[in-house]
């Protein structure tokens, strides 16, 4: 079974057809405020019920767990084809990378960029009064939802998510076609 149809079944078996806004909260693992803003956004479909002065809202089953699927989906970082397409984007740059040249390929702050180092989040090497970061190291790091959550958003990161998704497309329909470009995603 999908991971959908796992979540729909362990929804239903839990909860029922239908669920409260309670009851989501408790499923999606968020705060019934977050909750209210998502249904009052449209971004969870639900049935509006108002019983005298309770008001309620209805959510069904199918709708929470697609919910909750695409959530747990935007968490997690890249796949293996879209990590191999950032290895494929830093393929000329060289083995080890000093702190400006991290911050011009991921697009966040020299700051920032040293902020992750001394947070341990990314590993690098003192070599004389600057860091070195192993590009491989780097690669490992774009690749987690942390750095795609960052705060800031920039060109290069746009830029490097639309060229995977391209670079996505581009491979499954090659691979579909068979038109004999496959050699050149290997």
């Amino acid at each position: 079974m999908s991971e959908y149809e796992d979540t729909l079944q362990a929804i239903k078996t839990t909860y029922g057809p239908l669920l409260r806004q309670k009851d989501l909260c408790e499923a999606a693992g968020i705060c019934q405020t977050k909750a209210m803003k998502l249904i009052r956004s449209g971004q969870i479909p639900s049935v509006f019920l108002a019983e005298g002065r309770i008001r309620r809202y209805a959510i069904l089953a199918e709708d929470a767990a697609s919910f909750i699927v695409s959530r747990r989906f935007a968490r997690s970082g890249l796949n293996e084809i879209e990590a191999h397409g950032l290895r494929i984007i830093l393929s000329t740059e060289p083995d080890m990378l000093s702190t400006p040249q991290a911050q011009l390929i991921t697009g966040i702050n020299k700051n920032s960029v040293e902020r992750w180092i001394l947070a341990g989040k990314l590993p690098a090497i003192m070599w004389k009064t600057a860091y070195r970061i192993p590009k491989k190291d780097l690669i490992d790091y774009m690749t987690t939802s942390a750095f795609w959550k960052a705060r800031t958003s920039s060109i290069q990161r746009l830029a490097i998510r639309r060229f995977l998704v391209w670079y996505i497309d581009r491979k499954e329909n090659y691979q579909k076609g068979g038109s004999g470009h496959e050699e050149r995603f290997r």
